[in-house]
């Protein structure tokens, strides 16, 4: 009697938690279907419903057909940072899919700080297609730049790195975390480039130092001086790594 007890017991508490999840599900597909009613999704370019950019927009953003080395501007193969930039440089290139501005601009912007996360799989898309381009020979590890924890918690996410986990499994190609933001730094918009990295001195620390020989992807959303990319290769550098290949959906200011 006491063992069939405890089994009606056990088949009760599974009943009361399926329910609860049930209602709790019913309940959140309600409060989205309200706030959809309320707040519709809009395309932040054309207007159309249901979309946060809409299929027809997604295919106004065009991808670049010719790499530069990002600190000169140089006509350069994959991005590749030139003859002259190298020596100042820990990254091998930096790979740009797209100009930092109109359309492209604000879906980052609208999914960085807005928190639209349903602008990853166009943002996403991009990123895939422009790999793709490039063809990067050899065995590859993708990883992103990291937020320091307190912006992370704030912002519910890093952009980075949901962009250079979609990227991986798209492609089919292992993602790690390698990096950790040691210390929160001020906002680099105010800084020159030798400003940007004297601010971000210490800010990255590789999470492993067995990298050796290692190609790394380094996956950011925007890129405008470098210096984030560049400090960030400088500790996988440190760690091991033979190349370094920043990856940034767009470039500019």
């Amino acid at each position: 009697p006491k063992k069939i007890k405890i089994n009606n017991t056990f088949t009760t508490l599974m009943w009361f938690l399926k329910s609860e999840n049930q209602i709790f599900n019913f309940l959140s597909a309600a409060k989205d279907f309200l706030i959809g009613l309320i707040f519709p999704k809009i395309c932040l370019s054309c207007g159309v419903n249901d979309f946060s950019l809409c299929p027809k927009c997604q295919n106004k953003i065009k991808i670049l057909k010719t790499d530069t080395c990002i600190y000169c501007g140089k006509i350069s193969p994959r991005g590749k940072i030139c003859q002259n930039c190298r020596r100042k440089s820990s990254l091998t290139g930096v790979i740009v899919a797209t100009k930092y501005s109109g359309i492209i601009k604000e879906s980052i912007h609208q999914f960085k700080y807005d928190g639209d996360t349903e602008l990853l799989q166009p943002l996403g898309k991009i990123l895939v297609k422009k790999f793709s381009d490039i063809k990067i020979p050899g065995q590859i590890t993708i990883t992103s730049v990291p937020l320091h924890r307190t912006r992370k918690n704030t912002r519910g996410f890093n952009q980075s790195e949901l962009l250079g986990r979609y990227l991986a499994k798209e492609v089919g190609v292992l993602y790690e975390e390698l990096l950790k933001r040691t210390k929160p730094t001020e906002s680099q918009i105010k800084f020159h480039r030798y400003e940007r990295i004297d601010n971000l001195k210490g800010a990255f620390k590789a999470e492993t130092k067995n990298l050796s020989g290692k190609k790394i992807i380094l996956v950011d959303d925007v890129c405008t001086s470098g210096a984030t990319l560049e400090t960030c290769a400088k500790e996988l550098r440190r760690a091991g790594a033979r190349e370094v290949w920043g990856l940034v959906l767009a470039h500019g200011n």
